[in-house]
């Protein structure tokens, strides 16, 4: 998320923590050990885009927007 205060910008990296069962009820702190653990163990990736972390297989990847089927997306169109 970009954030513009005062002509200046600021950007803001927002974790979200999700189970099997959907949202997992956390605070401030555990949101934040969780982005620091995820910043360590990949020092490399680049946090100005939205990654999705999958504690199952250990993978980080691009989470990229995705239209549901019901709008009927045309497989391999550029949308």
């Amino acid at each position: 998320m970009w954030k513009k205060t005062d002509g200046i910008g600021r950007v803001r990296t927002y974790v979200v923590l999700d189970g099997t069962t959907g949202p997992v009820e956390a605070n401030r702190e555990q949101h934040r050990a969780a982005y620091n653990f995820l910043r360590l163990m990949f020092p490399g990736a680049d946090w100005t885009r939205p990654l999705a972390y999958d504690a199952r297989t250990g993978e980080l990847t691009v989470d990229a927007p995705c239209a549901p089927a019901e709008l009927g997306a045309v497989e391999g169109a550029d949308q």
